[in-house]
């Protein structure tokens, strides 16, 4: 497991933050002293500033006015009010955009982006990173001695709208990280495999970004060009932080993600203090809670399993799909909790006050429309009051700030497989990478197992199993990680195309799968793909998009075998082998969750690891640990009924939620609603 680090997120409050964003210059001045005196009923603690302000803050080149800021930040102190301060850069000024067109992206067919909207700049615009990093520095030094200053918040939402730009300046600096990771064109070509359709480079002005060409572009090149712009995006957060780091020592920092594909997020570890996540599920989908806590155990790991920030939240709708629908009464609830549980020490909204004008004018916010009066203002300020009762200094959780997440299975996340994988000539569109992944988590949350995700790069150690699923690129040094963790005792589970590439995209041959196909004592020729006939099953289950056909070993055990009218019938599916001391399964390929429930438990089982709780489906459980030891298990109903679950292990006392458990007696919840117990570690 990741060491642990018990210290809260930030350290800004006693127990946790409690607020959102709030966007004052939409309003007028007389409003905000009533804003304040609304926040302190419904317990906040904690306000996001500025994250759209630079056209405010500087209203013409050079020329910077915060009198506004100054004012808020003085209401705030004095109302106990803390504020996360953001550099506003995540929004040029029109002004800017006219001034200097580098800033303006450019998309794969040359086309470039007009101002308008948000995140419309390109990340290594000479411009924007002169202007912006001005803009941070004047901030920075300005608020770096505040009293109401507890957090620098850099830009938002990194890379959320726009995950690459193929501008000529992007363009030169790829031709220099080509030449830093490659050294020379020679090596280029062999790792591109240039020789195929006429593509060698003969000098570093040919290469260009992947922009739209007659058929199908190189997908190594490719790849490579989403490393480029991943540290792209990482050197913007890594500048502005640099900056805030120099002008004021000593207050953290924290970025936050509405998480997409456009950068390598575990790279931020030792960047920022905190990392923060937008969290925005559907209401109206079933079971959308399950990727909301893929989502969070994502972003724990991205900073190596410390505490992390719930920054963003709808109170109830959003404003951006086709159907925006409301959350019913609760479930505001149930969803912070959640966060609370998979390791947030915040639990922050978007937005305070709701706009009446603007692309999010019909956003929920915290402080609607009908005002003060409302259902969903009496819900955000009762759970305001909750939280205070939960986690303050005289709470009955006091612990809970800081505590983390107590996992032994671990799930690696690769963003390369992510990015090769949507590729063409990639066999199928179907092979969707963070489905596959997403699966096998949902399947752990089904049978109540705590898992924390990782990057191929962390380390193994402390886990009883690892999840590898779908790893379509992998290199030598993480697949002799994995056999080793293997043959020290560890339970590896892996499969559907994994370790197909190495880290250069470069086809293993001799059958797919390299080390890793041998360490589960397997041999894969073939794989095929799903076509509209369907009707393949594994195990009696029906199966889909993607089938390794797999051959095993005599002293392997077959544990499901593809079935139907399919030529497939006969093919190994699911395989379990023996290596040194442990265990290794392969799985290839997408299963209903029936059969993914069934093939797990026997992961788990393998591993000696069990659930936390008895319980249906619909019961989710997490556990965090303080730093006293003392472990508090948090019990969700994500159902419509009532639910019920009994804790595996003794010892538990109910300390916050409904009912009564004694040991031994299932803990009844009723829906939408959640319980939390402990025990000394």
């Amino acid at each position: 497991m990741h060491a642990r680090t018990f210290a809260p997120a930030v350290g800004l409050v006693d127990g946790i933050l409690y607020g959102g964003d709030y966007n004052p210059e939409q309003w007028s001045p007389s409003t905000w002293k009533e804003d304040i005196g609304l926040m302190k009923e419904a317990g906040v603690n904690l306000v996001t500033l500025g994250v759209f302000s630079w056209a405010i803050l500087e209203p013409s080149e050079g020329e910077y006015d915060f009198s506004r800021m100054d004012i808020l930040m003085e209401l705030l102190s004095a109302g106990g009010i803390k504020v996360d301060l953001a550099t506003g850069t995540a929004a040029q000024p029109a002004w800017a955009s006219v001034a200097y067109t580098d800033i303006a992206p450019m998309d794969e067919r040359g086309m470039r982006f007009s101002h308008g909207s948000r995140q419309s700049y390109c990340p290594n615009s000479p411009s924007y990173l002169r202007l912006s990093r001005a803009l941070v520095e004047a901030l920075g030094k300005r608020y770096a001695a505040h009293p109401a200053l507890a957090l620098w918040h850099v830009n938002n939402e990194v890379a959320c709208h726009l995950q690459a730009c193929t501008c000529d300046t992007c363009a030169a600096l790829f031709r220099k990280w080509l030449a830093s990771r490659y050294g020379g064109l020679e090596r280029l070509n062999e790792a591109w495999g240039t020789a195929f359709w006429s593509q060698r480079y003969s000098s570093w002005e040919e290469i260009v970004p992947p922009r739209v060409s007659t058929a199908s572009l190189n997908p190594a090149a490719r790849l490579d060009y989403r490393r480029f712009m991943s540290d792209s995006f990482l050197d913007l957060v890594r500048g502005e932080a640099g900056i805030l780091r120099r002008v004021s020592p000593g207050i953290p920092i924290t970025t936050n993600l509405m998480w997409t594909d456009g950068a390598d997020w575990f790279r931020l570890d030792g960047v920022v203090d905190a990392l923060a996540y937008d969290s925005y599920p559907d209401p109206s989908e079933k079971e959308s809670w399950r990727w909301a806590a893929y989502m969070f155990d994502l972003t724990r790991g991205h900073l190596g399993g410390k505490p992390w920030l719930l920054m963003e939240q709808a109170p109830s709708q959003v404003n951006w799909r086709p159907l925006n629908a409301a959350k019913k009464p609760g479930l505001m609830r149930l969803w912070s909790s959640q966060a609370l549980a998979h390791g947030s020490d915040s639990v922050l909204f978007f937005q305070w006050r709701a706009s009446v004008r603007g692309s999010e004018q019909f956003h929920s916010a915290m402080l609607p429309h009908a005002g003060a009066s409302s259902r969903r203002h009496a819900e955000v300020k009762a759970f305001g009051m909750e939280l205070a009762r939960l986690s303050g200094k005289n709470g009955s959780l006091p612990g809970l700030a800081g505590s983390v997440v107590s996992a032994r299975a671990a799930l690696i996340n690769s963003y390369d497989s992510w990015w090769f994988s949507q590729y063409r000539p990639f066999p199928t569109d179907a092979y969707d990478y963070q489905r596959f992944v997403r699966d096998w988590h949902d399947s752990l949350s089904r049978l109540h197992v705590p898992v924390d995700i990782i990057s191929p790069r962390d380390s193994l150690d402390g886990y009883g199993l690892v999840l590898a699923p779908a790893l379509f690129l992998a290199d030598e040094e993480l697949l002799s990680r994995l056999g080793s963790f293997v043959k020290d005792g560890g339970t590896l589970a892996t499969g559907i195309g994994a370790a197909m590439v190495d880290e250069e995209g470069k086809v293993r041959t001799g059958g797919y799968g390299g080390q890793l196909a041998r360490l589960c004592g397997i041999h894969i020729q073939e794989y095929d793909v799903e076509t509209p006939r369907g009707g393949v099953t594994a195990g009696g289950y029906p199966v889909h998009a993607w089938f390794d056909l797999i051959e095993a070993a005599k002293e392997t055990e077959v544990l499901a075998f593809y079935e139907g009218g399919s030529w497939l019938a006969g093919f190994a599916a699911a395989t379990k082998a023996k290596a040194g001391k442990g265990n290794a399964y392969w799985l290839g390929t997408r299963a209903e969750s029936s059969y993914l429930d069934a093939f797990m438990a026997d992961c788990l089982a393998a591993a000696g690891i069990e659930g936390l709780v008895a319980a249906g489906p619909d019961i989710e459980a997490c556990v965090r640990l303080t730093a006293s030891g003392e472990e508090l298990l948090f019990v969700m109903n994500h159902g419509e009924g009532e639910g019920r679950a009994r804790p595996v292990t003794k010892g538990w006392k109910l300390v916050h939620g409904p009912g009564v458990i004694d040991e031994g007696e299932e803990l009844a919840l009723t829906p939408l609603t959640f319980a939390v117990l402990s025990r000394r570690a």
